[in-house]
């Protein structure tokens, strides 16, 4: 029999945090991104799959290994789909910013990095810290959190890129 890693009772936060996932889930579906809305379905639910009762084995593995496919298909995604014609310099008044592209630059690029710092607080809390669980949780809840946010903000870049795309090419075609 495998080992448990953390008291059942302690993953139900976590299994409702992984419904964050059904946002851009939603999202991605009603702008017709049929990739991404399977992706984020298949990380849903091998996220509940394993936190519902949280082992070694088969499971973590493949809660692993896609959580990370996931992350490398949407970091690739918005280096390639969100980004801003003009550099923004360190200092810039972001919260000046009325252009929503130019926003959402901004916005998608701090949140990936509270991704990384709610991973790694997340991680760092439960290794290092003896297990604590009321702090290590909270991070990982923060950590859907945010990843969902992202994803939600990547996937509306991509609606707009490929509008953009559609209308250029429309206009071209038009001449």
């Amino acid at each position: 029999m495998q080992p448990e890693i953390y008291i059942e009772r302690n993953t139900e936060p976590i299994i409702i945090s992984s419904c964050f996932f059904l946002i851009p889930t939603i999202y991605s579906f009603y702008t017709k991104q049929y990739f991404y809305t399977t992706i984020l379905l298949l990380t849903f639910g091998i996220s509940i799959n394993y936190w519902r009762k949280a082992t070694y084995g088969f499971r973590r593995n493949l809660d692993l290994i896609f959580s990370k496919i996931s992350f490398v298909i949407f970091l690739s995604s918005q280096v390639i789909y969100i980004h801003y014609s003009s550099p923004l310099l360190l200092g810039y008044p972001i919260f000046q910013i009325t252009d929503i592209s130019k926003r959402r630059f901004v916005a998608s690029y701090i949140g990936l990095i509270l991704i990384g710092c709610f991973h790694d607080l997340s991680n760092y809390n439960y290794y290092h810290r003896n297990n604590n669980e009321k702090i290590w949780i909270k991070y990982h809840m923060l950590f859907h959190l945010f990843c969902s946010i992202n994803q939600t903000l990547i996937l509306d870049g991509i609606r707009e890129y490929k509008s953009s795309q559609t209308f250029c090419s429309n206009s071209n075609s038009n001449k």
